[in-house]
């Protein structure tokens, strides 16, 4: 009995001092980290992190909508493709004070393999409220059973019904905005880029830290970033489910990378929000390059030491409401 105790004491020690030496490793990547969003998840080893991540957001989305009780109507819609129909149920927030005549269509996150429109109810019914108008949150077939392009399909078939019954809720159909979180954010682009190809009306673009671009995970070299939640191995690996291939090929479908597209003549006026720590930053930074040489509007709202979906670990932090508040604006100029 003794020996086995002096082994577990050993063991717990032995334990201690990893962390301990593993907590300080981490706590030079952390310096980089904005002080209002040094989160405790960050000092944990890189394969919980993501899991509790995920877990904490999802938690906080599902937190229930009492503070909008008697200010918003949601309304179950189906907006799928041919052959989801049935299967997809979508929500459409409708404020009972109207300050705009637009509306937003918007797309939730989880790199195109995980998430839910429910699982954002409390974000999209914020956005309603603050902004004034209805927010139609899309649940759209997700990456790992439906591979590119069912998504995108679902996203312009959503846009398309929001048109086709603009009339019935007040909206303008010429005043609608696409917004999206990460991959929801891609898919948006995507969508914005199909639907101006196709002559649909999309009024305007608001994109939070968007996955645009496939081969930035196949990348070596990410200059420090990336260190926090959403590495390049995540990356790469559900950007080759969604394309049912290995990330990174030298050529792809139309709208499948939205970030590969170059000419960009023609596309909405677009706000982007994103960190300098984030994986994406070089892409999305890029992509805005892009927007202004092709003479679109462009605004930004760059946060210094922001990691990717830092914003869901920490929302009331100093960052975290300057990129709400940024994004809330931009879209206001388009939904009035």
């Amino acid at each position: 009995m003794k020996a086995l105790a002096g082994i577990s004491a050993l063991a717990v020690g032995g334990a201690a001092v990893y962390l301990g030496r593993y907590a300080l490793m981490r706590s030079a990547d952390v310096e980089a980290v904005a002080p209002s969003l040094r989160h405790p998840i960050l000092y944990l080893p890189k394969h919980n992190k993501l899991s509790l991540y995920v877990q904490t957001y999802n938690w906080k989305k599902h937190f229930p909508l009492t503070r909008y009780d008697g200010l918003l109507d949601v309304h179950e819609v189906t907006t799928g493709a041919e052959g989801s129909a049935g299967e997809l149920v979508s929500f459409l927030n409708v404020p009972r004070q109207r300050s705009g005549r637009g509306a937003v269509v918007w797309f939730h996150g989880g790199g195109h393999l995980a998430g839910s429109a429910e699982a954002d109810q409390m974000y999209c019914s914020r956005l309603a409220f603050e902004l004034g108008v209805p927010v139609l949150n899309v649940e759209y077939r997700l990456g790992g059973e439906f591979a590119f392009p069912a998504d995108i399909d679902d996203g312009v078939q959503a846009l398309r019904w929001l048109i086709d019954h603009s009339e019935h809720y007040g909206i303008d159909s010429q005043k609608i905005a696409l917004a999206g979180a990460s991959a929801g954010a891609g898919i948006a682009a995507s969508v914005v880029q199909r639907a101006v190809d196709e002559g649909v009306p999309v009024a305007y673009q608001a994109l939070i830290y968007p996955m645009l671009d496939d081969r930035t995970g196949t990348q070596q070299d990410h200059e420090g970033r990336a260190r926090f939640i959403w590495s390049p191995e995540s990356n790469e690996r559900a950007w080759g489910i969604y394309l049912g291939g290995a990330a990174g090929a030298a050529e792809l479908p139309e709208y499948a990378a939205p970030g590969r597209r170059t000419d960009l003549t023609g596309l909405p006026a677009t706000w982007l929000g994103t960190g300098t720590l984030d994986l994406f930053y070089p892409e999305d930074v890029a992509y805005v390059e892009n927007l202004r040489a092709s003479e679109v509007e462009v605004e930004t709202c760059i946060i210094e030491g922001m990691y990717h979906g830092a914003d869901g670990m920490m929302p009331l932090a100093e960052a975290s409401t300057k990129l709400w508040r940024s994004m809330i604006e931009g879209l206001r100029t388009a939904v009035l």
